[in-house]
């Protein structure tokens, strides 16, 4: 089933109507979860003895494995090129948020950045979407429910409302294995993950009716362990599923000197939540709102970077294009200033990533199927490099951007059309397509239930070109 281009539009106008918020009492219990392996109908028998469950692509189990593997599905053999034997110098992951069980994508990034389908694995959690009218892509509504970091990647079951963490293997990017067992969330519905690079240590934000932030410390055999002092709330007015997108977080992020914690929220008009980081990951005990002068369906959050010597952001606003969030240096508590930047012929400007190579922004708009390009200047301010065209009604929402030895690819989801696009970043401004990788195609073959529309998150591990 497709979406027209102008949904995300229509869902856009419809909700920036008065909204109430008022304060809900964060609830929190920390039962663990027994993880339950996913058993998939048609895709062999589950390994009894194993804790991950990766599917076998060839349909057989290693009943000698502690780990099964994702092998490479046999009806893709003929889609390997450039690999070398399995052999890849990345992997890109998404999930399929089914409402039944999720399951982790898994795509090997070659030399050339084209991507090769591997497998999927069982996530250990359920999938969920938004309640929206008319239905619509973009399940989740946010940026970074699988985000990787180091060697590790942090998955939200939005569904089951519990964090998952993989193990990821430098050398075998394409078969990650868990990471103790999922937690709970802390919350309900969680949408987007964070992990500080100062500290390491992972916050989650949950958008239903309990909302707001928690966080953990990671370890590769125990999984993930809660920090003291770090529940806080949003206090959003919202039903758990949520009904989006007044009133639904987006996105959370640590400023990039690990200072900071935000969550962009959408409203009329809609704010950045910013909380203090202590030295031992607590958080402080209010957030400092952040409202832009524009705008308000405040969406992803991207650093920008202390190139620029003061903690700033580029955020995307459906409801304008994006805006540059700057922070005072010297306080570290206080508000944002913005400075908005419409984008001419936005359609539901969704998420936003940052290439080493060129040194821009790239954009992604739902409902025109565009990719912008965006430069920030030392002084912050922002201006529209370029826009690509990408396929018509395809409804482009996650990207990621890998760098594969000295270039930059990004990969636009496009779940209207079944694609992952594959663009070579090659210069500022010059931005050159090279595959619609059919991921629907892979998947139907390898027996894996899923629906486009639910589909969410790009994220990628790459260790440079083999």
């Amino acid at each position: 089933m497709k979406f027209s281009a102008s949904a995300s539009a229509s869902l856009a106008l419809t909700a920036l109507a008065s909204v109430s918020a008022k304060p809900i009492n964060l609830r929190r219990t920390w039962p663990m979860p027994q993880y339950q392996p996913q058993d998939m109908a048609g895709m062999g028998s589950s390994n009894s003895n194993s804790n991950n469950n990766v599917m076998n692509m060839d349909h057989s189990s290693n009943s000698n494995s502690n780990n099964t593997m994702a092998q490479l599905n046999p009806h893709c053999a003929n889609d390997t090129a450039n690999g070398g034997n399995g052999n890849f110098p990345g992997a890109l992951y998404f999930m399929t948020n089914e409402p039944d069980g999720s399951n982790l994508v898994i795509h090997g990034i070659n030399n050339d950045g084209t991507l090769t389908f591997t497998g999927v694995l069982p996530i250990g959690g359920v999938g969920s979407k938004e309640v929206t009218d008319p239905v619509d892509v973009d399940p989740l509504g946010s940026q970074a429910s699988v985000k990787v970091s180091g060697n590790s990647i942090f998955i939200a079951n939005a569904g089951s409302s519990t964090v998952s963490m993989f193990n990821i293997d430098p050398n075998d990017p394409i078969n990650p294995t868990m990471a103790g067992f999922p937690i709970s969330s802390g919350g309900e519905f969680p949408i987007s993950l964070t992990v500080s690079k100062k500290s390491g240590q992972v916050c989650v934000v949950n958008t239903g009716a309990v909302n707001g932030i928690s966080c953990y410390t990671s370890d590769p055999k125990l999984g993930l362990t809660p920090v003291p002092n770090t529940i806080r709330s949003l206090n959003l007015d919202q039903t758990t599923p949520p009904s989006a997108p007044i009133n639904t977080a987006s996105q959370v992020v640590f400023t990039d000197d690990g200072q900071r914690l935000l969550v962009s929220v959408k409203g009329n008009p809609g704010f950045v939540a910013s909380w203090d980081v202590n030295e031992d990951g607590s958080l402080s005990p209010d957030f400092v709102k952040n409202t832009p002068s524009d705008g308000g369906l405040l969406s992803g959050l991207s650093n920008i970077g202390k190139s620029k010597d003061i903690p700033a952001l580029v955020i995307t606003d459906a409801a304008l294009g994006v805006n540059v969030f700057k922070f005072d240096d010297n306080q570290v508590k206080s508000k944002a200033s913005n400075t908005p930047l419409p984008i001419d012929g936005q359609n539901g400007i969704s998420w936003a990533e940052f290439s080493p190579v060129t040194g821009n922004f790239y954009v992604t708009d739902k409902g025109t199927a565009t990719l912008t390009e965006i430069a920030v200047a030392d002084d912050l301010k922002a201006s529209v490099v370029g826009q690509t065209k990408l396929i018509e009604n395809s409804a482009t929402i996650d990207l990621e951007i890998a760098t594969i030895g000295d270039k930059d690819f990004a990969y636009v989801m496009a779940p209207n059309a079944g694609v992952i696009n594959v663009l070579d970043l090659q210069s500022p401004g010059k931005v050159v397509k090279i595959e619609d990788k059919d991921f629907c195609q892979s998947l139907s073959k390898a027996g894996v239930k899923f629906d486009p529309v639910n589909i969410q998150a790009m994220n990628a591990f790459f260790v440079g070109v083999l």
